[in-house]
């Protein structure tokens, strides 16, 4: 009988001593991959106090959001102008992203194909955006040649544009580029697909500002997308920068979280200093990398500008690892001066820019990443509208030639609500 008890309780004892490494392996995991995979916060809720978690770092978050930092490709617009009339998807991310889907590869198309630009006048551009065609509009204005390449097209060195339009003309698409100046190219896109794919789009009763015969929106830029039905809800924005985080953050860009190299200072910021690069994030969410020496890690495949956009975007996806919510940085500048290169992103929540939230900039001496900020927040949108002008009594009221847009702007500490630039 006692012998029978002994091998119960070692079988009880195998027992137990095998769910204590499975649970101690899961806790062992990235903070982020617990709270992405609800049955894994799920099996360890109940025991996180036994081990110092609080029940927020085991909250499911929903799925991560695939390609949540954008390079040059995806724009924050898109209209597109049939014999019906005009369609637009704007201030709504998935609208955007089914759009460009089905219309992007045209654009791609053009840019690859693009020769013979030249300058063209205001009335010829606006005459041109009002016929049957594609328009994509971009946080700022940018350079073909660098939209070109996150398209797998390869683009002729030309003015930068913040609108690209695809306009049916002649039995063929031209190419315009709306920017300081306005440019018209030719391609060798085929007219009749690029109708045929037009000719899937209803009219929702967007328009362009130019085209309004009304007189509200004189004020506005010319190309001021008007939508009419767009409603936006307000936003809370949250600091993911909890001590796991912080860890696993470290690990990911190389850095030993565990060494002698680990400081907290009373203020709450973390350092990781190492000989030739540190890093350091904040109790408010600031993460700092600065390099002084060149590291394969932290540099450019190449020494362009197309190289440079895209290590940036990929250390700041490292960084970020799923922490923005519904948020996503879109690229919104490259600047060139003394030998650096600045790539800035910005975040957009349901496609509308975030004033709020400091941009994010990685900096570069040729190849090497010298240094990188961002201020980390998840954005989730609420149940509650927000209080937005009819856009004809914000458009009254702009600076004449502004564009009529919406930004998210910061209502109380964490709290966002969407409003009118300007």
């Amino acid at each position: 009988m006692a012998r029978k008890i002994l091998e119960i309780f070692k079988d009880v004892l195998i027992v137990v001593l095998a769910l204590a490494i499975v649970v101690l392996t899961l806790l062992a995991l990235p903070a982020r991959t617990i709270t992405s995979t609800p049955w894994l916060a799920a099996i360890l809720r109940p025991v996180a106090p036994l081990f110092g978690l609080s029940q927020s770092e085991l909250t499911y978050t929903g799925d991560v959001v695939a390609d949540e930092v954008h390079g040059a490709a995806q724009p924050i617009a898109i209209t597109v102008q049939n014999t019906a009339g005009r369609m637009s998807a704007q201030y709504d991310f998935a609208a955007l992203d089914n759009a460009f889907e089905q219309l992007g590869g045209y654009l791609a198309q053009a840019l690859d194909s693009a020769q013979g630009g030249h300058a063209v006048s205001q009335r010829e551009l606006l005459a041109a955006f009002a016929g049957r065609g594609a328009a994509f509009c971009y946080p700022s204005a940018l350079s073909p040649a660098l939209a070109a390449t996150w398209l797998n097209a390869d683009a002729p060195e030309l003015p930068n544009a913040q609108w690209f339009l695809l306009a049916v003309e002649d039995g063929g698409v031209a190419l315009y580029l709306a920017g300081t100046e306005s440019y018209r190219c030719e391609t060798s896109v085929s007219a009749a697909a690029l109708e045929a794919a037009l000719d899937g789009y209803q009219p929702d009763s967007s328009f362009f500002a130019f085209e309004d015969e009304s007189g509200a929106y004189r004020q506005a830029a010319a190309l001021s997308l008007i939508t009419p039905q767009a409603a936006l809800v307000d936003a809370v924005a949250a600091n993911p920068c909890e001590a796991r985080f912080v860890s696993s953050l470290a690990s990911s860009l190389g850095f030993n979280p565990y060494g002698d190299a680990k400081y907290i200072d009373p203020a709450g910021t973390t350092s990781f200093t190492e000989t030739t690069h540190a890093l350091s994030v904040t109790a408010g969410g600031r993460v700092s990398l600065q390099v002084s020496e060149p590291l394969e890690r932290f540099q450019s495949a190449a020494d362009t500008r197309e190289s440079r956009v895209e290590a940036a975007r990929e250390l700041l996806s490292t960084v970020a690892n799923g922490t923005l919510g519904e948020a996503r940085l879109y690229l919104t500048d490259v600047s060139e001066q003394d030998g650096q290169t600045v790539c800035t992103f910005a975040y957009f929540l349901n496609g509308v820019s975030v004033s709020a939230i400091e941009p994010a900039t990685v900096t570069f001496e040729g190849r090497r990443i010298t240094g990188a900020s961002i201020v980390l927040r998840t954005l989730q949108p609420t149940a509650q509208p927000a209080a937005l002008l009819p856009p004809a009594q914000a458009a009254a009221i702009l600076r004449g030639g502004q564009p009529l847009a919406l930004r998210y702007v910061e209502r109380g500490e964490g709290d966002l609500t969407a409003a009118w630039k300007g």
